[in-house]
């Protein structure tokens, strides 16, 4: 017997699941065990998170824990004037 289900939340599907199978963009981009899928770089891609897995004492699988990545830096902007048609003016 087989269940199909879509779920959302990583971490459940993670505890439910044997096989799990990650789409991005209406393609497989994972799919294997729970530690396979969620420890590929495709997961922390298709949901912009860092993924990482904690072994807890007495517990058959790990936990997952879902953080998102540091902030981009905003790209630098040159001063106004610095420019070469800054400095000729517009036309």
């Amino acid at each position: 017997m087989a269940v199909l289900a879509v779920v959302h939340d990583l971490p459940r599907a993670a505890a439910w699941a044997e096989r799990l199978v990650l789409l991005r963009g209406g393609r497989i981009a994972a799919q294997g065990t729970p530690d396979a899928v969620l420890a590929s770089p495709a997961a922390s891609e298709a949901f912009e998170v860092t993924i990482s897995a904690r072994n807890l004492p007495g517990q058959p699988r790990p936990l997952y824990l879902f953080s998102e990545p540091p902030p981009t830096p905003p790209a630098r902007t040159k001063p106004a004037g610095t420019d070469e048609k800054d400095r000729r003016g517009s036309v």
